[in-house]
């Protein structure tokens, strides 16, 4: 993980949290499927964290997914685009589930045509995330972030992997 200087969602998001990189891809016209996948170790450490992929080169389009998840409450608030509430984590333990104090992130996002498409999963749940234009190729980061500003980002984020799948032409 290294720390990434200039927010990816902007200054307001990166005085509150703890913002660390965890790869970066190209994403191509080419492009099927890319995505991110991170566990958080401890719940208990944490009481918000920050979990993206946003284009890194300069541009001021909107092709970024990030969500905060609230662990106190289960929310998750859309974090890239501000748009609000968008959904709650289901606390109810059931056969199967992860450890209540692991949790798996991950962004899966499909390319079709200029359309990005993006699934998020939190655990066993996935969430409806809004579609995005790109109209060309970019450099995306992963990231994730915390609020817990005397924590490092290891004592929380562990085996991460960013993956990239291009068709062929």
């Amino acid at each position: 993980m290294h720390s990434i200087a200039d927010s990816p969602l902007g200054p307001e998001v990166s005085s509150h949290f703890n913002l660390d990189s965890h790869g970066l891809i190209r994403v191509r016209q080419r492009t099927r499927r890319f995505g991110f996948e991170v566990q958080v170790q401890d719940l208990q450490l944490q009481p918000s964290l920050i979990f993206g992929m946003a284009r890194m080169d300069g541009s001021k389009d909107n092709a970024r997914f990030a969500v905060r998840l609230e662990l106190n409450s289960g929310e998750i608030w859309d974090a890239a685009h501000d748009t609000g509430l968008i959904g709650v984590l289901d606390p109810t333990p059931y056969p199967g589930r992860e450890e209540p104090n692991h949790l798996r992130l991950r962004w899966q996002i499909e390319r079709a045509g200029d359309a990005l498409i993006p699934r998020l999963h939190l655990a066993d749940e996935e969430f409806l995330y809004p579609a995005v234009r790109l109209l060309d190729d970019a450099p995306f980061v992963a990231f994730t972030g915390h609020d817990a500003l005397e924590l490092e980002s290891t004592a929380i984020f562990s085996a991460s992997h960013v993956w990239c799948l291009d068709g062929m032409k």
